[in-house]
């Protein structure tokens, strides 16, 4: 709940980090919610959660889009599209994965010259 707002959820983090325990896994739903009312954030949640992880030790696997989408970042190899979905504000992702809309995906993760990375997906294959 909250994004790990919960100040007990850093301190585990570190402590994990500082006894060097391993085979632990942590999984943060980054879905912008609380009980009480929206979380508080950079706009790169994502990104500061993965800092706070890394400065403790921990490895960090970061599960943000599909599966179909390795192939698209396996094939930048300018870097463009990876520089897009970094700058893209997480918020945006999430508005862009609730409204399901493989179209409004397409218009607004690959405009212009990046449109053509994904000419040869369908808007539903875009939400897998």
């Amino acid at each position: 709940d909250g994004e790990m707002d919960e100040s007990e959820t850093i301190s585990a983090i570190a402590v994990a980090g500082r006894e060097r325990l391993n085979n632990v896994v942590f999984i943060v739903n980054c879905n912008y919610q609380r009980l009480d009312g929206p979380v508080r954030g950079n706009s790169k949640v994502i990104q500061e959660f993965e800092g706070l992880y890394r400065g403790a030790g921990w490895d960090c696997i970061k599960l943000i889009w599909g599966g179909e989408w390795n192939s698209l970042v396996e094939a930048d190899h300018d870097g463009k599209l990876v520089d897009r979905l970094e700058n893209h504000p997480d918020g945006d992702c999430q508005r862009l994965a609730a409204k399901m809309d493989g179209s409004l995906i397409r218009k607004e993760l690959f405009p212009g010259d990046l449109a053509e990375r994904v000419a040869h997906m369908s808007d539903e294959e875009l939400l897998e």
